[in-house]
C-alpha cells in the first residue's frame, strides 16, 4: 500500500507541481482481481476487457486500482493526463520459473515451486517481457499528440498459454461464465488471448510480437 498509493500519489502530486503534463501509470491485471484473489472466482465474461467489475481483496489489486484512480482524479482536476496500462502477468523467456511454466504447458494443474498458485490461475493471461516498450512508447505518443487524454488499457499477448483451446479453458476452469463475447472470433482464432487487447490495439497501435512459443523448453 505504501509503495503502491503513496508513491503513486508522490508521482502524480509531483508532476501537477513541476507543470508535468503525461503520466504513463503501470496498473496490472489484478486491479480488477481473479489472480491475487483469496478464493478463484469466474469472471462476469470473457474476453476479460477494461469495462468488466473491479472486484480485487489483496491490497496489490487494490493499490493499483486506487493507483488508476488517483491518475484519473489528477487529470479531471488539474490537467495531469495519463495513460494506465493494466498488465497481464508479466512473463521472461529467460527465468526459471518462465521455462518452468513452458516445459509444463500441457499440465495446467502444475503447481509452482516459486509461489503458491497453480497453472491454470493465470494460463488465459500473460505478456512477454519484450512487447512491453512498445506498449509505454505508444502510450506516451498518444498522450503527446494529444489523441489520449486519460484511459486504461489492458495489455498482453494474442494468445493464451496454453496448448488447451481457450473456449476449452473456459469451459474447464470456469463453467459458470454468464457469456463470451463474440465467441465466433474464437472459430478462427482457437488461442486467442481471454485478455481483451483490442482497445490497445484500436487506440494505440499496440501489436505484441512475442509468445511463450518462442521459449526455450
Amino acid at each position: 500500500m505504501r509503495i503502491n498509493v503513496d508513491g503513486t500519489f508522490n508521482v502524480v502530486e509531483a508532476a501537477k507541481q513541476n507543470n508535468v503534463k503525461n503520466v504513463v501509470f503501470t496498473s496490472s491485471v489484478c486491479a480488477w482481481g481473479v489472480i491475487n484473489w483469496s478464493k478463484l472466482f469466474t469472471p462476469e465474461y470473457f474476453p476479460v476487457d477494461e469495462k468488466i467489475p473491479h472486484l480485487p481483496d489483496d491490497m496489490y489489486g487494490l493499490g493499483k486500482l486506487i493507483g488508476e484512480h488517483l491518475c484519473y482524479a489528477y487529470y479531471k482536476r488539474y490537467g495531469v493526463k495519463a495513460v494506465c496500462l493494466r498488465l497481464a502477468t508479466v512473463v521472461f523467456p529467460d527465468v526459471d520459473y518462465c521455462i518452468e511454466m513452458r516445459k509444463n504447458i500441457d499440465n495446467p494443474e502444475y503447481k509452482f515451486k516459486a509461489f503458491p498458485l497453480t497453472f491454470k490461475d493465470f494460463i488465459w493471461q500473460y505478456v512477454d517481457v519484450r512487447d512491453l516498450p512498445q506498449a509505454y512508447t505508444l502510450a506516451l505518443k498518444a498522450l503527446e499528440e494529444g489523441k489520449v487524454e486519460y484511459g486504461i488499457y489492458n495489455i498482453g499477448a494474442k494468445d493464451v498459454f496454453s496448448t488447451v483451446e481457450s473456449l476449452e479453458l473456459i469451459r474447464r476452469y470456469f463453467p459458470d461464465v454468464k457469456y463470451i463475447k463474440n465467441e465466433t472470433s474464437f472459430i478462427t482464432d482457437k488461442y486467442r488471448a481471454l485478455f481483451d487487447i483490442s482497445k490497445a490495439q484500436k487506440e494505440l497501435g499496440y501489436q505484441p510480437k512475442y509468445t511463450w512459443r518462442d521459449f526455450n523448453p
